[in-house]
C-alpha cells in the first residue's frame, strides 16, 4: 500500500475538471464532481464537457432523466445563460438559479470544491 501512496504524492487533485466520464450505478453516490443523478441510478455512462470560456456544457448520456449539472461563478460564468447540448442535439440556453436547497445538498459532504450554488437539467 505505501508504495501505491508514494506513487501518486506529488499529484494535485483536480476537483473540479472540465470534462467528465461517469456510470451512476450506487445508490448513495449522487455526486460526481459537478454532476448530479436524481432519483434511481441507472447503468448507463454519462460523458460530459464543460467549455467555461463559451459557456458550454456537452453531454452524452444514454440515460439523460435527472441528471444535472451543478454550477456555480468559480466553474463557469452563467449570468446570461449557458448553451446545453445534449447528445449531439439542438443547442438550448438555460439559466442557473441560486438555490439553498443546492447547496446544502452539495454541501454535507464538507468538501468546499465540490459545494455548488445552482443546477440546470442535463435534459429538457
Amino acid at each position: 500500500m505505501r508504495a501505491l501512496l508514494e506513487r501518486i504524492s506529488d499529484r494535485e487533485r483536480e476537483a473540479r475538471p472540465r470534462r467528465l466520464l461517469w456510470q451512476p450505478a450506487l445508490a448513495w453516490k449522487r455526486q460526481f464532481h459537478w454532476l448530479w443523478c436524481a432519483g434511481t441510478p441507472s447503468p448507463g455512462l454519462i460523458e460530459a464537457q464543460l467549455d467555461a470560456e463559451k459557456g458550454t456544457i456537452r453531454i452524452d448520456a444514454e440515460r439523460p432523466a435527472g441528471r444535472r449539472v451543478l454550477l456555480d461563478d468559480d466553474l463557469v460564468e452563467a449570468a446570461g445563460g449557458l448553451t446545453s447540448i445534449l447528445n449531439g442535439g439542438e443547442p438550448r440556453t438555460v439559466t442557473p438559479k441560486r438555490s439553498l436547497a443546492v447547496i446544502v445538498r452539495t454541501g454535507r459532504a464538507g468538501d468546499d470544491a465540490l459545494t455548488f450554488e445552482a443546477a440546470v437539467a442535463a435534459s429538457p
